[in-house]
């Protein structure tokens, strides 16, 4: 049996409407409507079609969709002009990734979510969820995916680029409960993958009590305060301030040189005139687009998912095996490990905090536990 809404996941990741989609597979928009919503059982030749067409087995078409996270509950760190369509894409990526990590999960304990739901001035909250995830209050966090998957964060990687989004996050119902999930495309540059995972994990953890803009501006000024902590930046950024000396920080703290400006205004280290003409240098010299390749910072790639295939698969991972079980394509597959790390590595060049140097542990030894601790 084939099921019409996997027809429709596979549909979306490819981008296409009803129209398109029929006309690759060589039907009428009706009949594609019908397979689509289960009033028509598709033919061996079709499904034939739809899998060489899609790259995904037969056998991602026979199985039902379990729901993990409903659309509407996503956050989305995006351009307002993201269309439904590039909506639905990243949606229906994050909810295949997270079926691959939840098939390969059934063989060992979930890691508990430990982190607190905090509130208040988003300077001490983003210090009190350093503080929970073992970071010292003043030192560049080295490996920020890494700290918040042993907090029982599933951070996935998807293994696909993104039009007009770097991220977005949301909760996934598992066997206890509901949990905290962060998907971050392949191809965005480091600094603003760590401002994105961090501005992810202010939408689930901060409560701030704002909404719309105030809501965005609310998540961006925690992750400001959490990646540049105050004390820190009020030391290092020595006067006078100019774009030179802002450059040499970006590599040791792991962000662009625009948000370093954002947050040296945010904490008074220099007036709204010196703001403006910072920006004004960085439109000139073309780094609102592009800054410089020689600071670029490398992505960081979360490493559970891999870990557990790993562990399950052996190393090298039987690739073969692991699509079978997964019901992906072998392709897809070796795309969405290699989107994950098979080694700890850390991007930014730091002190490490004592919680990051321990070891990623055994993942049989954790125990699961759903929702926010009070």
């Amino acid at each position: 049996m084939i099921y019409g809404e996997r027809i429709v996941q596979a549909r979306e990741l490819a981008l296409r409407t009803q129209i398109e989609f029929a006309d690759a597979l060589e039907v009428t928009r009706g009949v594609l409507a019908s397979y689509e919503v289960g009033r028509l059982e598709p033919s061996e030749e079709f499904v034939d079609r739809l899998c060489s067409t899609v790259d995904l087995p037969p056998s991602f078409f026979e199985r039902p969709i379990t729901e993990h996270f409903a659309l509407g509950t996503l956050q989305f760190r995006a351009r307002g002009d993201m269309t439904a369509k590039e909506r639905n894409q990243a949606y229906q990526g994050a909810r295949l990734v997270y079926e691959v990590f939840e098939a390969v999960e059934q063989r060992f304990d979930s890691i508990p979510f430990t982190l607190s739901r905090v509130s208040g001035d988003p300077e001490d909250a983003a210090l009190s969820v350093r503080s929970e995830l073992g970071i010292a209050p003043d030192v560049p966090v080295a490996r920020l995916l890494h700290a918040l998957e042993r907090a029982g964060v599933v951070v996935q990687a998807l293994p696909i680029v993104l039009q007009k989004r770097d991220g977005f996050s949301g909760w996934a119902s598992y066997s206890v409960g509901l949990r905290p999930v962060i998907t971050l495309p392949i191809g965005v540059p480091g600094d603003r993958q760590r401002l994105t995972a961090t501005h992810e994990l202010a939408e689930m953890i901060y409560d701030h009590r704002a909404s719309g803009r105030d809501k965005e501006d609310a998540c961006n000024r925690f992750a400001g305060a959490f990646l540049l902590p105050r004390a820190a930046m009020i030391r290092e950024m020595r006067r006078p301030i100019n774009l030179a000396g802002i450059a040499t920080l970006k590599r040791r703290w792991g962000v662009s040189i625009a948000a370093l400006v954002v947050r040296a205004y945010q904490l008074d280290i220099i007036n709204k005139t010196q703001y403006y003409g910072l920006f004004t240098q960085i439109s000139t010299r073309g780094w609102r687009l592009r800054e410089p390749a020689e600071l670029d910072i490398p992505a960081e790639r979360p490493r559970a998912l891999r870990k557990m295939a790993e562990l399950s698969y052996g190393s090298p991972i039987d690739i073969l095996r692991f699509a079978a079980d997964t019901r992906i394509s072998v392709a897809f597959a070796k795309r969405l490990l290699l989107a994950h790390a098979d080694a700890p590595i850390a991007p930014v060049a730091a002190v490490q905090s004592t919680a990051e140097l321990l070891s990623f542990g055994e993942l049989t030894s954790r125990r699961p536990r759903s929702g926010l601790k009070k």
